[in-house]
């Protein structure tokens, strides 16, 4: 029995959460103000997305973007195995 109401599993990302959060510094356009330079990101995996946020340092802009997974196999890159 569970206390989740009916057809929630408790596998959702709002009830299971993030599967990992890391943080970087990495250098990021702000399309609002024009800044570019190097920001503090953090970088949040979904069950079925990876989102990196950060925040612009003049205009102080929130920025989200959907990125690629970086342990996701690159479908366009040729396998050892297939040479």
């Amino acid at each position: 029995m569970s206390n989740y109401p009916t057809g929630v599993t408790g596998f959702e990302d709002q009830v299971a959460g993030p599967r990992s959060e890391s943080s970087d510094r990495d250098v990021r356009e702000c399309s609002v103000c024009d800044f570019e330079g190097e920001v503090d990101i953090d970088i949040v995996v979904w069950s079925s997305t990876v989102m990196e946020y950060w925040t612009c340092l003049t205009c102080g802009t929130e920025h989200e973007n959907e990125i690629d997974d970086p342990n996701e196999p690159d479908p366009d890159r040729f396998r050892e195995d297939e040479w």
